[in-house]
């Protein structure tokens, strides 16, 4: 049915979970290395991948992410990222030794030349054990693969270019983790927070929540570019764990900065920042709770009101505010809900800041910019209040501006980024009055007395007003352009995926696999038997109106088999109550009540969310396969069964215990693994033709919104 080669391949990109690892396999083993090994082929000769040539490539970007995605089958993508930016360290700033390295590409040499190397920062230790990760597994190729991608690839030795080169490099690795991962600011974003508070090389710049350093590279940036200095710029930050200390120094260590790394949860040790810095850039977590273990009253930042214990945004908001110096400026992501709270003491305390002219500049920025996050998100530009001066607040609604890249995700462009940049220097440069006039549907400056009126909202969408619905047909179709950009590319893929799909379904021999009755070589095996299985809580705290890194899967996240729609989330407190309920990669999800039955197979990118109630996990042991397993659930047979032993007439519902008698037919696991590919495949196509279809209709929403505009003007005309 299947050529050798073709099922090697097909199982050599699928990792075992580690509940089916046996006892001499390492975490990392594929169903391939596995296949191999019983095949009686060497593994290593199977796995041998010839090193790129020596060439200089238009978007090295791109071409090392790719080379660097290669070594993920055995690596997961934080360790792989941190050997990635070691080596890169070294072949930068180290010659020497990155020559000793490419000439012995062994774990012995590259663990020396690391130690030798970062010597002067002890606190850097994640690559070394990366590396020792490697060596211990066995998997020495890894490495030398690694170093002559590196060592293939012309890599950029200005200052500035290394730092735009990590920052896009750091921006491929988010997009990468998705929602797994932690809040990256995206370039454009960055961009724009400095842009705003232009750092000069005289200023002092501080991080109060440093991720990797991504905000102090972005300042120092600014800083060479748009001045004839490059040399060394103060950069200050505060990093909350030891993994964020680590990023951060790497990252300076591979940009040639010093950046001051303290690693402290700034808002509980907040002593010694007070006046101290000219710039602020801050993107730290939102709706943070049972932040601080101290009493509120005793700390000098909350000039404005004691933050609540149960969220710490308008304490981050302060603690920006009294680092600053006379003339200091900072901007601080914030999550779009602090301008409108109606909590007493967050509304009392955004109030007053208003009233003393701290909030100067209110931005709301596009959907869609985070790979982490979905909440509507704002950029709060403070000052230290100016005597004699009757407060004003400039208000920009940035949401319409942007474009799509890839999925969902959108983009700031550089003509984004000037209009916003701007428009908020603009109004600075005319006085910062309520005279200025910004293009229409961007921004506008309002007077405190306005702002009272309405009650200290501070949500720009409230201020500003919008020419029309679509400000304009011209406008409107570059919107368009947008999206037929998107709809050209998937639809390339559309095609793509319907070729694949023709030769897998060209190789399928009905006769052998689907006749009837059960085929030689198959097994009939109870569900229990082959899975742990665990029934989800049944009552959860969950967030309302926010998101946190917890997610909760419920019923609704599970689609096309896998869990493709919306989660819940909960706070850091229910997550640690929850342990038992965390997914792990090669899960199955299967809805227990309402539905019963409808799976999803959790990826590697959603290990570590939560099963939430009305869900029963499956955690398969050998020999089954999680893919098999997802699509057999789904056979007629399966369901017909799940549908009679469940409960409930209103709402249908099974039990774990029920579920654990039902039959699973099993072939070999390379059948397993062929019937799973080709299934995925399907489920792939027919999720990417479900977004076609919401494009198209967007599309036409977006033509009758510009059409019936220009309609309007006519008339007004």
């Amino acid at each position: 049915m299947f050529a050798f080669s073709e099922i090697a391949e097909w199982l050599g990109a699928r990792r075992i979970p580690k509940n089916g690892l046996r006892p001499d396999e390492h975490p990392g083993t594929t169903y391939g290395d596995r296949f191999l090994r019983n095949s009686g082929m060497p593994i290593e000769a199977a796995h041998a991948v010839e090193p790129p040539p020596a060439q200089r490539e238009p978007d090295v970007v791109s071409a090392m992410w790719s080379a660097m995605d290669k070594v993920r089958g055995f690596l997961d993508i934080d360790s792989a990222f941190d050997l990635f930016e070691a080596l890169l360290i070294l072949k930068l700033r180290h010659r020497r030794l990155w020559r000793g390295v490419t000439q012995e590409p062994r774990s012995d040499v590259l663990r020396d030349a690391l130690d030798r190397a970062l010597q002067d920062q002890a606190r850097i230790s994640l690559p070394q054990q990366v590396v020792d990760q490697v060596r211990d597994a066995g998997r020495e190729r890894v490495l030398s693969l690694l170093v002559h991608v590196v060592d293939a690839f012309a890599i950029p030795t200005d200052k500035g270019d290394v730092a735009r080169f990590l920052l896009e490099l750091q921006g491929r690795m988010a997009s990468a983790t998705g929602r797994r991962g932690d809040t990256y600011t995206p370039l454009s974003v960055t961009r724009v927070m400095v842009g705003v508070t232009a750092p000069t090389s005289s200023d002092r710049v501080y991080d109060p929540f440093c991720r990797s350093g991504e905000l102090l590279l972005g300042a120092a940036l600014h800083v060479w570019g748009s001045s004839a200095e490059s040399g060394r710029v103060s950069l200050t930050g505060h990093a909350a764990s030891e993994r964020h200390a680590q990023r951060t120094s790497m990252s300076a260590a591979l940009a040639g900065i010093d950046i001051d790394v303290i690693r402290s949860m700034v808002l509980e040790a907040g002593v010694g920042i007070e006046n101290e810095f000219d710039v602020v850039l801050a993107n730290p977590p939102f709706g943070l709770t049972n932040w601080t273990s101290q009493a509120p009253t005793l700390d000098k930042r909350w000039r404005y009101g004691e933050p609540p214990p149960h969220n710490a945004n308008f304490a981050w908001l302060q603690h920006a505010a009294a680092a600053l110096r006379p003339g200091g400026r900072a901007a601080v992501l914030m999550a779009n809900a602090a301008t409108t709270t109606e909590n007493r003491s967050e509304a009392a305390i955004r109030a007053r800041m208003v009233e003393a002219g701290v909030v100067e500049c209110v931005i709301a920025l596009p959907p869609g910019l985070f790979t982490s996050t979905g909440i509507p998100v704002t950029l709060w530009i403070l000052r230290v209040p100016r005597q004699q001066t009757v407060p004003e607040v400039l208000f920009v609604d940035a949401t319409h501006l942007g474009s799509i890249r890839d999925r969902s995700r959108r983009e700031l462009g550089d003509e984004d980024v000037e209009q916003i940049v701007g428009a908020y220097h603009g109004w600075r440069d005319s006085g910062g009055t309520a005279g200025y006039e910004p293009p229409r549907g961007l921004a506008r400056s309002a007077r405190v007395e306005e702002i009272r009126e309405r009650r200290f909202v501070l949500n720009p969408r409230s201020y500003v007003e919008t020419a029309t619905v679509v400000p304009g047909v011209a406008s409107g179709m570059r919107t368009v352009a947008d999206v037929r950009s998107e709809l050209t590319e998937l639809g390339n893929r559309a095609r793509e995926l319907d070729r694949v799909l023709d030769d897998r379904l060209s190789r399928v021999d009905e006769e052998d696999v689907f006749r009837r009755g059960l085929p030689s070589g198959w097994q009939k095996v109870l569900l229990g038997d082959v899975c742990d299985i665990l029934a989800g809580p049944g009552y959860v705290a969950r967030l309302m109106g926010r998101e946190s890194p917890w997610r909760l899967v419920v019923p609704r996240t599970i689609r096309y088999n896998a869990l493709a729609g919306d989660t819940e989330f909960v706070g850091e407190g229910e997550s640690a109550r929850l342990s038992r309920y965390r997914l792990d990669e090669g899960d199955v999800v299967c809805v227990r009540t309402g539905e019963p039955g409808r799976v999803g197979l959790v990826a590697p990118a959603e290990e570590g969310w939560f099963l939430g109630p009305g869900c029963i996990r499956l955690r398969p042991r050998h020999p089954v396969d999680s893919s098999y397993l997802t699509y057999y659930l789904g056979t007629p047979e399966a369901r017909d069964w799940i549908d009679r032993n469940s409960s409930g007439s209103a709402v249908r519902s099974i039990s774990s215990r029920t579920l654990a008698d039902l039959p699973v037919a099993l072939p070999a696991m390379p059948v397993q693994q062929a019937v799973g590919g080709l299934l995925g495949a399907v489920d792939a196509n027919a999720m990417l033709h479900d977004r076609l279809g919401s494009l198209v209709v967007e599309v036409r929403e977006l033509l009758l919104a510009s059409l019936v505009s220009g309609l309007r003007r006519s008339e007004s005309d």
